[in-house]
């Protein structure tokens, strides 16, 4: 009786961990992205308070749909940097920037994400909640609502 060859058993070994880190990758890789897609609208919101801590009308107008700078960002209806400018500078206190977004919330949907934010004006003493509605264009969040939800002050 002649006995059969035996088969080496680590090649098996090696290409089933080959396999598992690919898996663990690929899960890893989608993870990262996913969390990066779901984490883009907030940068909007962080894009917008650096807009307002720097005067940075660019800033603003790369984060913010049209509506929502004539409406939020204008006394006058008409969207303006200077008025923009002169808005920014009413919450810096002796060149401290005095305005806080904490944001509490944030839920994407395809091409549109909802973010809820706690925000603080130190140097006019005032509290606000605010809803921000936020659509996915040209690969940017751009937020097109704001509507404060509460205020306190």
């Amino acid at each position: 009786m002649t006995e059969r060859p035996r088969r080496r058993t680590w090649p098996w070994l090696v290409a089933a961990g080959v396999l598992l880190a690919l898996i663990v990758a690929a899960v890893f890789a989608v993870n990262t992205l996913v969390g990066a897609y779901r984490a883009a609208p907030a940068s909007a919101i962080t894009t917008l308070d650096e807009a307002f801590r720097n005067a940075d009308c660019a800033s603003l107008m790369a984060v913010t749909s049209e509506k929502v700078r004539a409406e939020h960002f204008s006394t006058t209806g008409q969207f303006s940097c200077a008025e923009f400018e002169q808005i920014a500078a009413a919450l810096t206190r002796d060149g401290e920037y005095g305005y806080t977004i904490t944001i509490t919330a944030t839920e994407v949907n395809g091409d549109h994400a909802t973010a809820t934010s706690e925000e603080s004006d130190e140097v006019n003493q005032n509290d606000w909640d605010v809803d921000y509605g936020m659509d996915l264009i040209d690969g940017n969040w751009v937020i097109t609502s704001y509507v404060v939800t509460a205020s306190e002050g």
